[in-house]
């Protein structure tokens, strides 16, 4: 991790497959799109609980980089979005390298699901400053999912950033940088059992999601990118949610008379001993 140069790799790598990032990025709309021949998990390199999961960003090579945390939705409602950020890379690494805006650049990729329903709440990637970064964000699973509840496990993705790493900009009184693209709120709390489920942390009890921000912010200039969505795409997004999920469980989403929906924020199976919820017509 956090080794090599990003242009003089992909230079390599081309020269020797005779490959474009175009080619590339319609590899990555197959290999992301659809439930056919699409990825169906998480890739052991972008589950935060792998061996050695906890980062250290500096290296031999960039002893004094400078982290860029890119947290992305991959919901049903921005998953394309993914795509547009892989065309992108090469124009912002090379930007900052001929600028030089910020020492030694390192990316690590963050998808941001709903941990309350989809499979893949968090996805966490290396920082890395070679051709590895196209290699990570082209192996997120753009699930396609979310919860249709406005709200998103954006607070525990920055609880990651602010535990899971190693940052020695911390020491050095230096920051990096955190984009978050989303169109959803965060949970108002970091789930003390998603953190155990997700993260592999052993957390105690639930953290208000001020602080897990209050401690990205400690360590990164952190900024919001927010697209517009109009109320009839936002609904769109809900509505897909919500079909997917119950076809899944063989149920009937069109061509009925009437369709009740409910769900729930916990998956704290201990909780379900206590309490129960029904629907009446």
């Amino acid at each position: 991790m956090g080794y090599g140069n990003y242009h003089e790799s992909i230079e390599s790598a081309r020269d020797a497959m005779r490959s474009t990032r175009a080619v590339d990025a319609g590899m990555f709309a197959r290999a992301s799109g659809g439930p056919e021949g699409g990825k169906q998990g998480i890739h052991p390199m972008l589950d935060i609980r792998r061996p050695n999961g906890k980062q250290v960003v500096a290296s031999e090579q960039h002893p004094f980089p400078t982290p860029i945390a890119m947290f992305m939705d991959v919901t049903s409602s921005r998953g394309p979005d993914s795509l547009a950020l892989y065309q992108a890379v090469p124009a912002l690494l090379g930007s900052l390298r001929s600028l030089d805006l910020v020492s030694s650049p390192q990316i690590a990729w963050i998808g941001v699901g709903d941990a309350k329903s989809d499979v893949a709440g968090l996805q966490f990637s290396p920082f890395e400053s070679d051709a590895r970064i196209d290699q990570w964000l082209k192996e997120l699973w753009l699930e396609g999912g979310g919860g249709g509840t406005g709200e998103e496990s954006y607070e525990l993705a920055a609880y990651a950033a602010g535990h899971c790493v190693d940052y020695c900009t911390e020491a050095q009184g230096r920051k990096g940088y955190a984009f978050i693209f989303g169109d959803e709120a965060p949970y108002p709390a970091v789930s003390a059992y998603e953190t155990r489920t997700v993260l592999g942390l052993d957390l105690q009890e639930d953290v208000p999601t001020e602080q897990a921000f209050e401690r990205l912010r400690r360590l990164f200039h952190v900024f919001l990118i927010q697209p517009r969505a109009t109320a009839e795409e936002r609904k769109q997004a809900i509505d897909s949610e919500m079909k997917r999920r119950l076809e899944a469980e063989g149920g009937q989403f069109r061509e009925v008379d009437i369709r009740f929906t409910m769900r729930w924020d916990n998956l704290d199976l201990r909780a379900y001993e206590y309490w129960d919820l029904d629907l009446h017509a």
